[in-house]
């Protein structure tokens, strides 16, 4: 029987400031396995390919990835279908969900079967192999059907086998109306025996004039059926007219025996789609009719703007067949293999110069890359992404989270006993009202939301990397507002992990007790807390220094220093 978990959680907000938080009340919804209420601000929290196939439950929900997935094994049924579609949204979070092999069987087949109104970001799949039967015409790794969809940085390296006619797509089957794909990418592998059938590295087929793919490419290989038609390395159709701009592909695939393949695009229509700022480095090999470095078919008579292909790669020519009224125009780069580095390691020659490398592309030593995938790489994170050195990845564990720490530029981990812990932020001490007098806080303050049972007691471990004197500190706690504390029982202590000094702390809070930031007792810890050290220089008397204990409350020291103060007036006023 599944249980109602609780739905409160506070979103804490990094700012210039420091650390601001927001409370937001729950909200009825329906048992899901998980933790959260579905909604925009308070989404179920994803930590298992369960609670992941358990979207089907609700599928008009918010859903976030707390930790990395792994489905091996696991009889995954596609999320949403041609019938009731998938409308929510999934953030990711910048995690991974490994091994998926979504069953088939249902028409539309991917993570998501069928979507209309959905919003996926954040989110890349690795791993598993697809095998698709007959009579299953829209298979994607991401989305078989789409409308109304944005994907954005959305990355697979899946392999697909389609036994069936219809639209297969590395990330979408079809692009049927009003979609967009942006910052994403396929580095897989696809392979299609029907030869009645569109394959493309992001999508088979874009439908409608509405659609667009932007700043996305793709690597791998196609394997299309010999006699297959419209195999493409962005789409293998732009059937009525989508916009592509700022993509390249550099897949592999033979064109023998095929009728219209194209390294960007296999098939473009008559209806005035748009190819900007592209280029094709792809690598095609045989021969068959209507192949082109840049596009197979074209009646499209929109002109081509600003597209390069790279000749060594395959054939010697933009479009295979051109059918349109206005003659395309591609620039020929690297012939005879001549500059055989045109596109890799650069930013200034064409198109690279009109793409954003400041937020969106990163140059490569080979060709570029998208900024947001660096998120997904774990080794970033120290000891080989196990930061508090537990013997696993810190992205695969819904309870343990890595981050930067701004204040000190190095990484800060929270691990806690209970199952998940969420939104997790680290900043610097707040301002105003919000500063504390007393202490400042080194290594800055972690503000988190972690479940657990109703009253339940969590033990909450965290590490900062960097050199602390543990003498001078004391764990303090921010009640949000203007309220700080120290916190009884906690053990500071100095340790190295993977050659580097880390300061460890590790204390107790109980759920509804004195220190949750969150009451009452609901299943709901809220803290924000941080290693700090005395902020107040004791006056020089000239009889010694005045030691104050970090037990010694606010009050007793403020009456010790006024008391100070009025013998050091009298003393002025009464001795001239």
């Amino acid at each position: 029987m599944k249980q109602i978990r609780p739905g409160k959680f506070v979103l804490t907000v990094v700012t210039s400031f420091g650390l601001i938080s927001s409370l937001f009340s729950p909200s009825l919804a329906f048992a899901y396995s998980g933790y959260g209420m579905g909604t925009s601000h308070d989404p179920y929290l994803i930590s298992s390919c369960q609670e992941l196939q358990d979207m089907n439950q609700n599928l008009t929900g918010y859903y976030t990835l707390v930790s990395n997935v792994d489905c091996s094994g696991f009889n995954f049924r596609a999320v949403g279908n041609l019938a009731a579609k998938f409308s929510g949204q999934l953030d990711g979070g910048s995690h991974t969900i490994l091994n998926l092999v979504p069953a088939d069987g249902s028409f539309a087949i991917g993570l998501f079967g069928a979507t209309d109104g959905a919003v996926i970001k954040n989110l890349k799949l690795e791993g598993g192999t697809l095998s698709i039967s007959p009579l299953n015409p829209y298979v994607g790794g991401v989305v078989g059907f789409a409308q109304n969809t944005t994907l954005t940085n959305v990355h697979s390296n899946q392999t697909i086998n389609s036994n069936s006619y219809g639209y297969l797509g590395g990330l979408v089957g079809i692009i049927y109306n009003n979609d967009t794909i942006a910052e994403s990418s396929f580095s897989g592998n696809l392979s299609g025996t029907d030869t009645d059938s569109y394959t493309g590295g992001i999508a088979g087929l874009i439908f409608d004039s509405a659609s667009s793919i932007t700043n996305s490419y793709t690597t791998g290989t196609i394997y299309p059926p010999s006699g297959g038609y419209s195999i493409g390395g962005i789409v293998g159709s732009n059937f009525s007219g989508g916009s592509i701009t700022n993509v390249y592909s550099t897949v592999t695939f033979s064109a023998a025996g095929i009728n219209g393949a194209g390294g960007l695009i296999g098939l473009d229509g008559t209806n005035g789609g748009r190819l900007e700022n592209s280029f094709a480095a792809a690598t095609i090999s045989g021969t068959g009719a209507n192949v082109g470095a840049v596009i197979g078919q074209r009646y499209n008579s929109t002109p081509l703007v600003n597209d390069y292909f790279d000749q060594s790669k395959g054939p010697a020519n933009c479009v295979g067949s051109d059918f349109s009224i206005i003659a395309p125009a591609c620039a020929q780069e690297n012939y005879g293999n001549s500059y055989p580095n045109f596109f890799k390691n650069n930013t200034t020659n064409g198109p690279l110069s009109n793409w954003d490398f400041t937020t969106i592309w990163q140059q490569n030593a080979s060709y570029p890359i998208l900024k947001n995938e660096a998120a997904f790489i774990d080794p970033a994170v120290p000891n080989n992404g196990d930061a508090n050195n537990d013997g696993m990845q810190d992205s695969y564990q819904a309870n343990v989270i890595s981050q930067v720490d701004p204040t000190t530029g190095k990484y800060v981990v929270l691990e806690s006993s209970c199952a998940v812990s969420y939104n997790v932020q680290v900043g610097g001490e707040a301002s105003g009202n919000g500063k504390d007098i007393t202490y400042d806080y080194p290594a800055g303050l972690i503000g988190f939301t972690t479940f657990c049972a109703p009253g339940a007691t969590a033990t909450i471990t965290e590490y900062f990397y960097g050199s602390f004197d543990v003498s001078k500190l004391v764990m303090r706690n921010w009640d949000g507002a203007s309220t700080y504390t120290t916190i009884p029982g906690a053990t500071l202590s100095n340790i190295t992990i993977a050659g580097q000094p880390v300061l460890k702390v590790v204390y107790q809070v109980t759920d509804g007790g004195a220190l949750d930031n969150f009451q009452p007792a609901n299943g709901v810890i809220r803290m924000i807390s941080g290693p700090g050290v005395s902020a107040i220089l004791p006056p020089n008397t000239g009889t010694g220094t005045i030691q104050i204990n970090s037990a010694q409350t606010l009050l007793e020291y403020f009456s010790a220093a006024l008391m100070i103060f009025v013998v050091a007036e009298f003393v002025r006023r009464y001795t001239k």
